[in-house]
């Protein structure tokens, strides 16, 4: 790797397969790692390229390897045809497009209650009267699920980690390495947590928006819409966009 050329070459062909479809699960974790070492530098290069001026490079870095490792994009890569650079610029160059969306121009943001809107824009189809009703309910329904996220009953750890990497009330925004540090994890374990806990928060957010709808007389297949919605408050957290 040269500094002219973050990418570096040629491609290490058997780290890409051993990260994404290896049969022995400590094997593929190394290799995610290892793979996330190699690239970061050269992810980071074209974010920062994309989003001059932005205050949140780093983080939109370490986005996209989780959103790389949730979506199991690596599937998707075919040595046949083309470079590795090649495929992950153009997933980048997506991701960077719907991020930068989702955020425009606004700087670094709370996460109070303020802030947990819904797109004005965009219809909603239950009988909510009015912004600030709106406000309140998405707001009381982010953290409604929140709590069964973080249910001592259940597994709270990873969901705790999704809340401090993202700064979701109450807790305050914390770079992941430290977070790695503080729970001794390596890279891939810690993506893994945050995909689970992902997944974990879409259902619960799906089941209190249809809930709801319910109790409104709304319909319920407007829920994954209003999900997705109500995670693009804090950009970076719907890995499905």
């Amino acid at each position: 790797m040269t500094a002219s050329d973050p990418w570096g070459s040629p491609t290490q062909w058997s780290l890409v397969h051993d990260a994404n479809d290896s049969q022995d699960p400590a094997a593929r974790e190394v290799a995610w790692s290892g793979l996330v070492d190699r690239y970061r530098d050269a992810v980071r290069a074209s974010v920062a390229a994309r989003c001059r001026g932005r205050w949140d490079v780093d983080e939109i870095s370490e986005d996209f390897f989780t959103y790389i490792f949730e979506q199991k994009l690596l599937d998707k890569v075919d040595p046949d045809k083309g470079r590795f650079r090649q495929f992950m610029n153009g997933v980048l160059r997506r991701y960077v497009s719907q991020r930068t969306r989702v955020r425009g121009a606004q700087g670094r943001g709370g996460t109070g209650e303020d802030d947990v809107t819904l797109d004005p824009a965009a219809p909603t189809d239950l009988s909510l009267s009015g912004r600030l009703e709106e406000q309140r309910w998405a707001a009381g329904v982010l953290q409604r699920s929140i709590q069964r996220l973080i249910d001592p009953d259940k597994y709270p750890r990873n969901g705790i980690l999704l809340l401090r990497t993202y700064g979701i009330d109450p807790y305050e925004a914390m770079p992941r390495a430290e977070l790695r540090e503080e729970f001794a994890m390596t890279v891939g374990a810690f993506d893994e947590a945050l995909a689970a806990a992902r997944r974990s928060l879409r259902e619960h957010l799906r089941a209190e928006v249809v809930e709801s709808a319910a109790q409104l007389e709304g319909p319920s297949d407007a829920a994954d819409d209003l999900v997705h919605r109500l995670l693009g408050a804090f950009p970076g957290l719907d890995a499905s966009s």
